[in-house]
């Protein structure tokens, strides 16, 4: 009996041969070329069928025997010995006549154009940089080279060897830590903690745990659990105010923020549906119904943030929040923890600022702790 090779994924796939994917409706997507083709730890590759003198299918598939040509990361089910498993996430294609998944994928180029947005469900490694516009998703991130403007989601950890210019729309967000050489005009959010080796301008940092810039951190806004430590230089943005919040969890704060903009984006749309309804009888049939569902769309939205912030209210624990810097702070900088906030109107170095009481307070660091924080 003759089988015939049944695949579940493109044997004839070419990462170099890709072209736009059509979306529903006829439209293309040019920012997705199908880089690679993601698989899952036990989905099926393939199957042999039996077939007889009747069936015609590619002539390259039909076997006399059922053996696999199985690479690495591929096994059969133990349950039904015709089909091929996937042993781990990661990728599939043929290498040298076997079927293979790999798990680390390396695009050895820039993400941009050439090879569109990228989605993959293991580690990843970028020999380039990531151009502005484009998006990736993967599990360990690791990028070579500058990253503009981009779109990046870690679901564990973020490495660049390089920094990152958001130009003001451009994310980093990552399920566990991030590290990089730099941040300007962006936005950060690790679960953990977040690292910078140089310096951190006018961005928005998330760190669910401790947030620590070795350079300046000079304008924007951070949010921290735990500690944040400042190097070189804390403030001093002429054009810009430097903010620290601490004490709330920054991913409520977060979406705490997000529905903030949202309800004043929908203020000034009822604003302006209200006056155009208030011109007349036909106006009103027009607006009026608009008018009605914006308000529904306040009031959910509303209580959706009360709820946010009795859920922080009720989880208050201020005892580990602190603000170190080694270096030198300058003035226009606010400090907030909990409930407290402090505004910097002078000069100092080598200070940490911390909830006494009912109070920001401001120490000297010891030389101890201030060395072993420029360390770290």
């Amino acid at each position: 009996m003759a089988y015939y090779l049944k695949h579940y994924f493109d044997p004839d796939f070419n990462y170099q041969q890709r072209a736009p994917v059509s979306t529903y409706g006829g439209s293309v997507a040019h920012r997705y070329l199908a880089y690679v083709q993601n698989v899952s730890m036990g989905q099926v590759l393939a199957e042999f069928v039996p077939i007889g003198d009747e069936d015609a299918p590619n002539p390259k598939y039909i076997m006399e025997r059922p053996n696999f040509p199985a690479g690495p990361n591929c096994v059969p089910d133990p349950e039904n010995p015709l089909r091929l498993l996937a042993e781990k996430n990661g990728y599939v294609f043929y290498l040298d006549g076997k079927i293979c998944v790999k798990i680390l994928l390396n695009v050895r180029q820039n993400i941009g154009i050439g090879t569109g947005n990228i989605f993959f469900v293991n580690d990843l490694n970028v020999h380039g940089g990531i151009h502005a516009g484009f998006s990736v998703t993967a599990k360990n991130i690791k990028v070579r080279d500058l990253i503009e403007g981009a779109f990046v989601r870690a679901t564990e950890t973020f490495f660049a060897q390089n920094g990152f210019n958001g130009a003001g729309k451009g994310f980093i967000h990552a399920g566990r830590s991030i590290r990089l050489a730099f941040c300007e005009n962006g936005e950060l959010a690790a679960k953990e903690n977040i690292l910078i080796d140089q310096s951190c301008l006018n961005s928005t940092l998330y760190g669910g745990k401790n947030i620590m810039i070795k350079g300046r951190l000079q304008g924007g806004t951070v949010y921290a659990n735990r500690l944040v430590v400042v190097g070189e230089r804390l403030g001093g943005n002429s054009t810009s105010p430097t903010r620290i919040f601490m004490g709330h969890d920054p991913f409520i704060t977060r979406q705490i923020v997000e529905w903030e903009q949202e309800i004043d984006r929908l203020r000034q749309k009822h604003m302006t549906y209200s006056v155009e309804a208030a011109k007349g009888e036909f106006f009103q049939k027009q607006y009026g119904p608009k008018c009605a569902f914006i308000l529904r769309k306040l009031q959910i939205i509303g209580e959706k943030r009360k709820q946010l912030w009795e859920k922080i209210s009720a989880a208050q624990d201020f005892s580990q929040c602190r603000v170190a810097v080694p270096g030198e702070i300058r003035p226009g900088t606010e400090i907030t923890i909990g409930p407290k906030s402090a505004r910097i109107t002078d000069y100092f170095s080598c200070m940490q600022f911390f909830l006494e009481g009912n109070e920001i307070v401001m120490r000297p660091l010891s030389r101890e702790e201030a060395t072993s924080l420029s360390r770290h």
